[in-house]
């Protein structure tokens, strides 16, 4: 299958998955015409300080806080969904920097699998204040949009609001926001501190990394979320082999993927028991492309 098809083929499969949702509301009786009378996602926006200084940038968290039993989707909703959407409403010389992404969860149902979270996460950006802006105040406007599922979907939004001063002093820190702000960047995934490769045939993606990444992990169980939700079959299993002091994870890698790729960027999740307790941790990479990944040898 050409690469531009399976792409239209899966963009066809995301929209039938909405349609199918949006068509089960109409026939699944009082509790899904109860769902959706309320709002099962509630967003505010918040600043990390209380106001905003010229010459400097700002962080901004849009929180969202999801009623039980369902979730919204990452970046890389999976094989359907709609990731989360921030779309900033801003004045003139002010630019917003792009959302600072949590580490997502796994969610399964029969053979979909997505991305996403449940119950709360919060989306960082930073917004950008230039030394000439004027105004003594500045009125930032969010409009988020998501795709709430449980055992249907329903999409949801609201338009956010804030207002700050701008000064040429150092702002104070904004205390009520410190442990929300605090949390969403101990869930942020950390630079790799080690180097990543890949290589790709047409069956499979092989993720070559350094071993030390598991150190003081028993049993660990590996799993990589990539960026581009064509890369890979995000039900297929991911097997992870040891080979000297590399590791190398498999991946069944998705028609739609592009031949051409140099770099593949995604979070890699490490999880396990060490030292009695159990240990996640979780990593931004950016993998360059390396020597085929038939020399790959599964033990």
């Amino acid at each position: 299958m050409a690469p531009a098809q399976s792409g239209a083929n899966v963009r066809f499969a995301e929209m039938l998955f909405v349609l199918v949702c949006v068509l089960a509301l109409s026939v699944s009786g009082s509790a899904a015409g109860d769902d959706a009378q309320k709002a099962l996602a509630h967003a505010r926006l918040v600043a990390e300080t209380k106001s905003f200084q010229r010459n400097h940038a700002g962080w901004l968290a849009v929180e969202l806080s999801i009623e039980p039993g369902w979730h919204v989707y990452w970046r890389n909703p999976g094989d359907a969904g709609m990731a989360t959407s921030v779309k900033w409403k801003l004045p003139d010389q002010i630019s917003a920097g792009p959302i600072v992404w949590p580490r997502p969860e796994r969610f399964s149902a029969r053979s979909i699998v997505g991305y996403g979270y449940r119950e709360h996460v919060a989306l960082l950006a930073a917004v950008k204040v230039p030394q000439g802006f004027a105004p003594k105040t500045l009125t930032v406007e969010a409009a988020v949009s998501w795709l709430a599922c449980a055992e249907v979907c329903i999409p949801g939004g609201q338009i956010l609001k804030l207002t700050a001063p701008v000064g040429d002093s150092a702002p104070k820190r904004n205390a009520e926001a410190a442990s929300l702000f605090a949390e969403a960047r101990r869930q942020l995934p950390r630079p790799a501190p080690f180097p990543v490769t890949f290589a790709m045939d047409d069956e499979r993606i092989r993720l070559r990394f350094a071993k030390a990444a598991l150190a003081g992990v028993d049993r660990p169980n590996v799993a990589f979320y990539p960026f581009d939700s064509r890369l890979i079959e995000h039900s297929a299993p991911q097997t992870l082999a040891l080979d000297g002091q590399h590791a190398d994870l498999l991946l069944r890698r998705s028609p739609a993927a592009v031949e051409g790729i140099s770099v593949l960027g995604g979070v890699l999740i490490v999880e396990g028991a060490g030292g009695g307790t159990a240990r996640a941790r979780a990593f931004e990479v950016s993998a360059r492309r390396s020597e085929p990944v038939d020399s790959v040898r599964v033990r």
